[in-house]
């Protein structure tokens, strides 16, 4: 019996989402869809996948394989696409693959140039913080150098910055740390401030088109989830989960234990 020839992408790690249909044998989109920040949830991902089957002249039986943007990002969006990613495995017995959120911005960046030595992929954490990853250049493209972390945006403008005469008299595709993604524009006046060259809006967007590239290629090289393993990449505990905690901690002191 021949596999199932489709491969279902899911982005909804940012401020919308994304979903895409693709060949798993060459990785060429065949449809994309897009929905904006009030109907990324279940109930508008799954009219998605159904009317890009329809697009395609398909049926659910043809998907082998889910690919979704693991994080950081959107807690709830996050969840969102490893709950469908898990569930579509159960039922129609596709493989599941995820893709960190930072790789598909570092493969939607055209390769080294200049003289930026170092990328950082940035992406909002709230309250002046960021999550960052940490790219250095390959032969092939950017490779990641250090996992994703959370970090104050001063922290990490301190930690890559150089804010010599030099440094600050070069343009800024000479500079040699260069940041992309949603914080980085957000906060380009500090990293511009410490000497870090900031990309434009354009390398802050993700593009589905790099989200299946990056998912044909873990699927080709055997990386495929297993049940347990398909979960967000959160890179710190959930907001509630600190509310929670504070909540308990306060209630303790109250009654003096």
């Amino acid at each position: 019996m021949e596999p199932a020839p489709l491969l279902l992408a899911i982005d909804t790690s940012g401020v919308g989402g994304n979903a895409a249909l693709a060949r798993i044998a060459d990785a060429k989109l065949m449809a994309e869809t897009a929905f904006p920040r009030d109907q990324r949830n279940g109930s508008a991902l799954l009219p998605a996948m159904r009317d890009l089957l329809r697009a395609a002249g398909a049926a659910p039986q043809d998907l082998g394989a889910i690919a979704y943007s693991q994080g950081p990002g959107s807690f709830t969006g996050l969840r969102i696409a490893a709950t469908i990613a898990r569930m579509a495995q159960s039922v129609l017995d596709c493989r599941v693959v995820a893709v960190p959120s930072a790789d598909v911005l570092a493969a939607a960046h055209p390769p080294p140039a200049g003289n930026h030595r170092t990328m950082l992929v940035l992406f909002d954490a709230k309250l002046g913080h960021a999550f960052v990853t940490c790219y250095r250049p390959s032969d092939s493209g950017w490779r990641e150098s250090d996992p994703v972390r959370m970090r104050t945006v001063d922290d990490i403008a301190a930690t890559f910055g150089d804010k010599t005469d030099r440094s600050m008299a070069l343009q800024p595709s000479m500079r040699p740390v260069l940041a992309i993604g949603p914080a980085a524009l957000r906060h380009r006046a500090t990293l511009e401030a410490a000497g870090i060259a900031v990309g434009d809006e354009l390398a802050a967007t993700p593009r589905m088109g790099h989200l299946v590239r990056l998912a044909s290629e873990r699927l080709a090289a055997g990386r495929v989830l297993a049940p347990h393993e398909i979960v967000p990449l959160y890179a710190r505990r959930a907001e509630a989960e600190d509310v929670y905690d504070e909540r308990r901690a306060a209630a303790r002191a109250r009654r003096g234990e």
